[in-house]
């Protein structure tokens, strides 16, 4: 007898179970008989100056680009609005480019929502400022004489409090999310591809710069190639496991982070007291680059104190986690889950996108890309669709082989089917 792993198979199964709690379920199994007509104009009119450039510069033919523009659709606004299915399908033969417009997409897909949250950011924080909570916090801070560090921690009882109430809060109903993607293929071979790709090339920003966004590949280090191991999720854990004993430096970082942003946010309190037009340009990329460090110094210090208590406790030998280890795997899987929320792009397997953290997320994706979708079993595909997938992307070539499926009754059942 042949025995196998069966995780794969309860994943695809679980799959089927969840399909009906996905936003796409409804396109999925009644997909429009109509096809939205692809943007081009109107993207390359959003994104213009370098980026446009670089889409026209003679890199991509108009096929390519029109199929770039219908994987990111939904970012320009039609003059014929249409129900949108959620779901596309972009086919290319071998050798027609299919990675080269999968890094296109992600590259505009990201930078769009990014600059979106970056302008409701600043907006959130120009109305915050210039409200009258602004005003009694600067009135308060100079009653408490500011200008030291003890008259900015005398503001609240401790430090946590003080980060709390004067950090920009992200997840306020006015600032828009930080884009979240999640790409998978069937092999961890095509999943390496795409992101050695990606390190190597970057991604190009509104002002033709070159950045690399923050990333994580979810997988086995040792199934992954060496070129992609230092974005890999364990070797972040494994990371913080070096960085656990130094939890006072992490907590000096937070207390200056936090003294920095106060005082810059009590600054621009000051002055738009003084000019309510606005604040110079300078100081606003100050104060949202304080926050931005505070809330990474935050989280860092939290996942640094987490794994803290796990090692503690198997030094004392604690009852549960030393001879169990269950305290331990549950710990461990919070910290997955709480990099991955920071991650804005996530590169897995079909069937690791089912590992158990992932149900951990307090946030879905807004996009799921599928790279060469075709070679993937229907159940397979459908694993991502359960962490709250709200657009899907597939690509591949219905030409090509399709997946492997060794079981004759199987593929009697047709189960060598892709969603493709």
């Amino acid at each position: 007898a042949r025995l196998k792993n069966v995780a794969a198979s309860v994943r695809e199964w679980r799959s089927v179970r969840r399909l009906r709690k996905s936003p796409l379920a409804a396109s999925i199994l009644s997909p429009p008989a109509t096809v939205m007509p692809a943007e081009l104009g109107g993207l390359l009119a959003l994104l213009g100056g370098p980026m446009r450039a670089w889409l026209e510069g003679g890199d991509f033919d108009r096929s390519q680009l029109l199929a770039l523009a219908s994987m990111c659709r939904h970012l320009v606004p039609s003059p014929r609005p249409a129900r949108d299915s959620g779901l596309t399908l972009v086919q290319g033969p071998p050798g027609t480019g299919k990675t080269r417009i999968i890094l296109a997409a992600l590259n505009v897909l990201h930078f769009v929502a990014y600059q979106r949250h970056y302008e409701s950011l600043v907006a959130d924080m120009r109305h915050k400022l210039s409200g009258a909570d602004a005003a009694g916090s600067a009135q308060r801070a100079q009653a408490s004489g500011a200008g030291g560090v003890e008259g900015l921690a005398g503001l609240v009882e401790s430090v946590e409090d003080l980060s709390r109430s004067l950090a920009l809060k992200p997840n306020s109903h006015a600032v828009l999310p930080k884009p979240k993607i999640l790409v998978c293929a069937p092999s961890n071979a095509a999943v390496d591809h795409l992101v050695e790709r990606l390190l190597h090339q970057k991604f190009i920003d509104g002002k033709g710069a070159m950045y690399c966004p923050t990333m994580l590949r979810v997988g086995s280090p040792e199934a992954c190639s060496a070129r992609v191991r230092e974005v890999t999720l364990d070797y972040q854990i494994d990371k913080l496991r070096g960085e656990v004993d130094q939890l006072e430096g992490a907590k000096a970082r937070q207390t200056n982070a936090l003294i920095r942003h106060s005082r810059l946010k009590h600054e621009a309190g000051v002055l738009l007291q003084r000019n309510p037009a606005g604040l110079p340009a300078g100081l606003e990329e100050q104060l949202l680059g304080a926050a931005d460090e505070l809330t990474k110094a935050r989280l860092h210090l939290e996942r640094l104190e987490k794994l803290h208590r796990i090692l503690s406790g198997r030094l004392a030998g604690v009852a549960g986690r030393s001879s169990k280890g269950g305290d331990d795997d549950d710990v461990r899987d919070e910290l997955k889950a709480s990099l991955l929320e920071e991650a804005q792009l996530v590169f897995t397997t079909l069937s690791s996108a089912g590992l158990e953290f992932f149900g951990r997320l307090q946030r879905g994706f807004d996009t799921l890309v599928v790279d060469e979708a075709c070679q993937a079993v229907e159940p397979a595909t459908l694993i991502p669709l359960s962490s709250f997938v709200r657009r899907c992307i597939l690509v591949g070539d219905p030409r090509q082989l399709p997946a492997t499926v060794l079981s004759q009754s199987a593929g009697a059942a047709a189960y060598a089917r892709s969603l493709f």
